[in-house]
């Protein structure tokens, strides 16, 4: 099995590990990312059995149609945007992924983990700077987003957005590079071969930029047994069921009987419920990988492809 590691470039413990499916998929994705096919459909094709997916084989459609049909599934099957972790070009498929499979030779992007001493001196300075109702509710909203949905080459991603309010173009070593501001952000740079308008609060635009956070669920920290309130709302989910309201309010649960429910219940809940919060908010001060998105005439949105990673910190 070394051996076999040492041919493919694959960690020899993720060998004997593997199994087909969705899981770790940016992680396969970097396996393959030398891969060299003499069909150049092939590339995406040889990887249907690897993500345990069934779709069509359609040679003469280009690789870029191959490889973003396979994306789209892995998205949509799974919920995992890890997908979305590369550099390079931009594909005609859809814009956030990549055009080519080499877009995710890099390492996926791991920011390091603030200690948990950090995250819980923040926690208790956020006590005495924000009120925990203001806190709650900014969790509850997040908590409410919907799944990403990927069908139809169209791509529906729960993001936290910030309004790029100003683009400066300059060059260092023969490269074109933008200082991008952007409010509720510290500046920052970013490299693209794409022409982006340069503009300020003096010389406006009509179009809208915008740095994103892709939304990630984990961050709520929610208990292994709760499922997301966002698939309710999913196509064939919202029949089948039930709301929060409805599970939490059962008829004849004691807590509808008194007008109080379990005091120390109740606030045990609240506790945990403020703690969870509050970490959020701390983990969200981190920073973390972005996208830079530009409004088109449709109202859609239009990922700009960079040359390295966007780095955004608040």
């Amino acid at each position: 099995m070394q051996e076999m590691g040492n041919a493919t470039g694959i960690d020899a413990q993720a060998l004997v590990a593997f199994r087909p499916g969705m899981r770790d998929a940016r992680e396969k994705l970097q396996w393959v990312s030398s891969r060299v096919t003499t069909w150049q459909e092939d590339i995406a094709y040889s990887l249907f059995g690897i993500f345990g997916v069934n779709l069509p084989v359609i040679y003469g459609e280009k690789k870029q149609k191959a490889l973003g049909r396979l994306l789209q599934e892995v998205v949509a099957q799974s919920g995992d945007i890890s997908a979305l972790d590369w550099v390079g070009q931009s594909s005609e498929f859809n814009s956030c992924l990549p055009a080519d499979i080499t877009a995710y030779k890099a390492p996926p992007c791991t920011l390091p983990s603030p200690s948990e001493d950090d995250i819980q001196m923040s926690i208790s300075s956020l006590r005495h700077l924000m009120a925990v109702d203001l806190v709650l509710k900014l969790y509850a909203r997040l908590d409410n987003l919907n799944a990403p949905r990927f069908g139809n080459c169209r791509l529906h991603l729960p993001c936290i957005a910030f309004r790029v309010t100003a683009v400066k173009r300059s060059r260092a070593q023969d490269q074109e590079i933008y200082e991008v501001k952007a409010d509720g952000l510290h500046d920052l740079l970013i490299n693209t071969e794409d022409k982006l308008i340069q503009f300020s609060s003096l010389r406006p635009t009509m179009q809208t930029l915008l740095l994103v956070r892709p939304w990630n669920r984990q961050l709520l920290e929610l208990p292994d047994f709760a499922e997301p309130s966002g698939l309710a709302e999913l196509p064939d989910a919202a029949d089948d069921t039930q709301s929060e309201e409805d599970y939490w309010s059962a008829p004849g649960s004691p807590l509808q009987d008194s007008p109080g429910g379990f005091p120390e219940a109740q606030e045990s809940v609240d506790s945990e419920l403020s703690d969870r919060a509050l970490r959020l908010t701390a983990q969200l001060e981190q920073p973390f990988g972005a996208f830079l998105l530009a409004r088109q005439r449709s109202g859609e949105y239009k990922r700009i492809a960079s040359d390295n990673v966007i780095i955004a910190r608040v």
